[in-house]
């Protein structure tokens, strides 16, 4: 009886010291912290007009036409799926629209890469194809002319409107001599995009020099996925990177300038956006 019980005991504290083997987090999971919402990306940086010097809107250039859909000034992006500096604006029309209304169906673009090395991957992204937006001070409407395929290359995606397709046209269709070794790419490889327009004013090409370079996610190297790049907006800090890439200060400097202008289009409203310092400041600039 007594050897019985001191073996019930030895096994009983045998359990209890072996470590507990618990079911593994997915990678999604474990690597993705907790947000509110897919688009919150953080209040409006109140001490960034502008990269440059002054706070000026150099980059955007007043338009003969104004976008609109009836009342509403319209902003407008073209742009091309799975493309670098259309994937970097995507952060910024989210966070400046966010302001005058309300996002729904909007998610981040799956993570593409066409080499071995980082730089060979796609850029954290939203996917703005199949998102909605809802405001009654102003309207949305996003076009992706072409995407970037598994194999790297550029074929049509999205149709244009008759408007849309003239303003492409203009502002974002290359114009210049295509060197030879090019001339049997696609078209859309030396496209000016994204265009951006808000009201009587269009952007075209990201003008702030930045990238998301060591935030690159490769088959190799893991790098920083796209909640990362929304973490540090939420916090308003850049997170630490291997190159010298800014994306929280470069996103926030532009989202006002975005802000300003459909600030300007709508009649300055709301007030509790429109009457900010740093939106006021960049506003005088807007003729």
């Amino acid at each position: 009886m007594f050897t019985r019980s001191v073996l019930v005991v030895v096994v009983f504290v045998t359990i209890a010291l072996a470590p507990t083997r618990l079911a593994p987090l997915s990678p999604t999971r474990a690597a993705v912290p907790s947000f509110p919402c897919a688009t919150c990306l953080g209040s409006l940086a109140p001490d960034i007009a502008y990269k440059l010097a002054d706070d000026t809107i150099d980059h955007f250039h007043r338009m003969p036409l104004r976008l609109a859909a009836g009342a509403r000034p319209e902003v407008l992006s073209i742009g091309i799926l799975y493309d670098g500096p259309t994937a970097q604006s995507t952060w910024e029309l989210v966070k400046a629209l966010d302001r005058f209304g309300t996002w729904s169906d909007v998610h981040f673009l799956p993570t593409v890469c066409w080499g071995t090395a980082p730089s060979d991957c796609s850029e954290p992204s939203y996917d703005l194809t199949h998102a909605h937006f809802r405001s009654r001070l102003v309207s949305f409407v996003d076009r992706d002319v072409a995407r970037i395929d598994s194999s790297g290359d550029y074929v049509a995606y999205q149709d244009l409107g008759p408007q849309e397709r003239a303003l492409y046209k203009r502002y974002s269709r290359f114009r210049g001599k295509i060197p030879p070794f090019e001339r049997k790419l696609s078209p859309f490889v030396r496209s000016q995009v994204p265009l951006i327009a808000v009201g009587r004013y269009e952007e075209t090409r990201t003008w702030l020099d930045y990238s998301f370079g060591g935030y690159k996610v490769g088959p190799s190297e893991p790098g920083v996925p796209a909640s990362t790049i929304q973490h540090g907006l939420i916090v308003g800090k850049d997170p630490p990177s291997n190159v010298a890439a800014t994306p929280v200060t470069d996103i926030n400097s532009i989202t006002n300038i975005l802000v300003a202008l459909v600030c300007h289009a709508d009649g300055k409203r709301p007030g509790s956006v429109c009457g900010l310092p740093v939106i006021k400041n960049i506003m005088r600039h807007v003729k």
